[in-house]
């Protein structure tokens, strides 16, 4: 029984003194892209833009990844997907070989590899949420 209990407690100090090291070096802040893809008719599009977008410029993470917004004139162009110009390479490599895809889509680069990408609302949250996870990373390496 006295195994266990030093077994424990060796084993909380380890981890406790993961987490103060960590706290006291964070990892290096990751260099994130942010690329939306949509088109100008698409109704969840402007409603991203209108709510989402508005409030994201507005958030102070905002400013720790580029976001860039590439639009096709309208859905129909959807099936000529060269339309993103510049940004056809990520596109392309987000979706892969997929024949289709769903508008609004969001794409996560890291040091120029595509890391996550998908379509619609929960997307969007889970990109804003590594962004800003990175945001706080950056202020805590700052503030040492």
């Amino acid at each position: 029984m006295r195994q266990h209990i030093v077994f424990i407690a060796i084993a909380a100090i380890g981890v406790f003194a993961f987490w103060g090291w960590r706290a006291v070096n964070p990892p290096p802040p990751a260099n994130y892209e942010v690329y939306y893809f949509g088109a100008r008719d698409c109704g969840a599009c402007v409603a991203w833009k209108a709510r989402e977008l508005k409030a994201w410029r507005a958030d102070p993470a905002s400013e720790t990844a580029e976001l860039t917004l590439a639009d096709l004139p309208s859905v129909r162009s959807a099936a000529f997907p060269n339309g993103y110009g510049s940004h056809t390479p990520v596109f392309a490599e987000a979706m892969g070989g997929r024949r289709s895809w769903a508008y609004p889509t969001f794409v996560l680069v890291k040091d120029g590899r595509v890391k996550y990408s998908g379509a619609g609302v929960s997307a969007w949250r889970l990109i804003e949420s590594r962004v800003r996870d990175n945001a706080r990373r950056m202020d805590r390496a700052t503030a040492s």
